[in-house]
């Protein structure tokens, strides 16, 4: 599936990993939309307050989110994934650990659906963002969600063996990075192995601004990855971030600002009972 990595002592492990949950467990309140009342207000700080009696219903979902986490680490990009995709579509949700109350969507088409995909070039993704009211210094700071997340084989074959039609890997990849995926991603292989966008040990593990620091140095998985530290528009940003200490603190501050992209509040969206589907009428 990937390189065998080096892990740190057990104690160690156990720390980086309560400190990614804890993160996590806090951060993706957005579940919480489905215990919504009825209220008609906007989106509001403790939203969910006194919805369920006298349990405090975002330490319960911490709590089982964290524990899922230690049971599988990969839960961090799948949330993560989860927020972008249901704020750049109708979806509801909250907002990270301040404001919630955001209600699904009532429509739900296939046409309505922009999302980038991996071979989505910096200027193709900057102009996507700004359709939501975010910056392109807000596009890059998000994107560093991809040190905790993975690809597959078939997005990145494409840099490995055949760029543009050259019969070579794409030359701005490193090249003892570019032999390493090769290993994971064989030429003619039918297998789509996962690949984890972070090749730094603890990479799956913690979100940081490792990212940042392998962009520098040509070690980008995805084409757009990279072209953030190539493209002037992007790679001051990049190269800021790659020596930031407060990496996480301006990560949340871009994710509650996601969040807030075109909220549904009130009789402009419902409470899902199922979330794949709207509700059915009521026979009344």
């Amino acid at each position: 599936m990937g390189s065998k990595r080096e892990m740190p002592s057990s104690e160690a492990s156990a720390k980086m990993k309560a400190k990614a949950a804890l993160v996590i467990a806090f951060s993706f309140v957005f579940i919480l939309a489905n215990f919504a009342g009825l209220c008609l207000c906007a989106l509001q700080e403790g939203f969910y307050r006194g919805k369920c009696g006298v349990a405090d219903v975002e330490l319960i979902v911490a709590g089982v989110v964290t524990t899922r986490f230690f049971m599988d680490p990969t839960i961090v990009a799948a949330l993560l994934r989860l927020q972008f995709h249901d704020c750049f579509v109708n979806g509801g949700g909250g907002r990270y650990n301040v404001q919630t109350g955001r209600r699904d969507g009532l429509v739900s088409l296939a046409q309505n659906v922009s999302l980038l995909g991996p071979l989505a070039s910096v200027s193709e993704s900057i102009k996507l963002f700004a359709k939501k009211g975010l910056s392109a210094t807000d596009m890059v700071i998000l994107l560093g969600a991809h040190s905790v997340g993975v690809t597959r084989c078939s997005s990145i074959k494409h840099r490995l063996y055949n760029y543009k039609e050259t019969g070579k890997p794409d030359p701005t990849i490193d090249p003892f990075l570019a032999n390493l995926l090769r290993s994971i991603c064989a030429q003619n292989s039918s297998v789509d192995n996962i690949v984890n966008l972070d090749q730094m040990p603890l990479g799956p593990l913690i979100l940081d601004n490792s990212y940042y620091k392998q962009l520098m140095v040509n070690r980008g998985i995805l084409q757009i990855d990279q072209e953030l530290a190539t493209k002037p528009c992007t790679r001051k940003v990049v190269r800021k971030l790659a020596t930031s200490f407060d990496f996480p603190a301006q990560f949340h501050a871009a994710m509650v600002k996601l969040g807030a992209t075109e909220v549904l509040t009130g009789k402009q969206g419902e409470v899902r009972r199922h979330c794949r589907a709207r509700n059915k009428p009521s026979s009344s």
